[in-house]
């Protein structure tokens, strides 16, 4: 298999893969309906039982209470950066899932446009083209701010946590109107 995939393994193949997987969550949505996101009702209940201990270690010294909000506070740190990674992921998910039917729909003609782009122009050409691009933009453009358009893209399809929100909105909405 490997020999096979070396030899017959072509550039435009991976975004061609891309395309294949949106092909079937769109057949999968658009069999399903709104069926498809059905996400869970589940909640997260964090509790903090911090100030319960705090008051039992009241009696002791400060430099321990310190460590204890220096504790508290890495930990909601690493809280925050896996709660980002999280949303990242289920971003990713929400795209091929077509939750946001125009921005995937706007994704699969990216990938549509590069396929044909790497179908047709030699990879070594595309390579020179970014390299040359990458290092004469300080000489072009030197007030240029470096953007991701990748990261632009993901911010604009909402997590599972903003879904649940919506759906909770509008639920309550149809039922003022009613």
């Amino acid at each position: 298999i490997y020999i096979f995939i070396c030899l017959n393994f072509d550039w435009f193949f991976l975004p061609v893969m891309l395309l294949i997987t949106f092909g079937y969550h769109y057949i999968k949505y658009s069999l399903m309906g709104s069926a498809y996101f059905d996400l869970g009702d589940e909640e997260d209940d964090d509790d903090d039982d911090d100030d319960a201990s705090e008051d039992k270690k009241g009696k002791e010294s400060k430099s321990l209470k310190a460590k204890l909000q220096a504790l508290y506070d890495v930990c909601q740190t690493v809280q925050n950066a896996l709660d980002k990674v999280a949303s990242f992921g289920e971003r990713v998910k929400n795209t091929f899932n077509w939750t946001v039917p125009w921005l995937t729909m706007l994704m699969v003609i990216v990938l549509s446009l590069v396929t044909v782009i790497f179908y047709i122009i030699p990879i070594r050409y595309i390579f020179l083209a970014w390299g040359i691009k990458k290092f004469t933009r300080k000489i072009i453009k030197p007030n240029h701010i470096p953007n991701n358009e990748l990261m632009d893209f993901l911010s604009r399809i909402p997590s599972d946590e903003e879904l649940l929100l919506l759906r909770d909105v509008q639920a309550e909405e149809t039922k003022k109107k009613r």
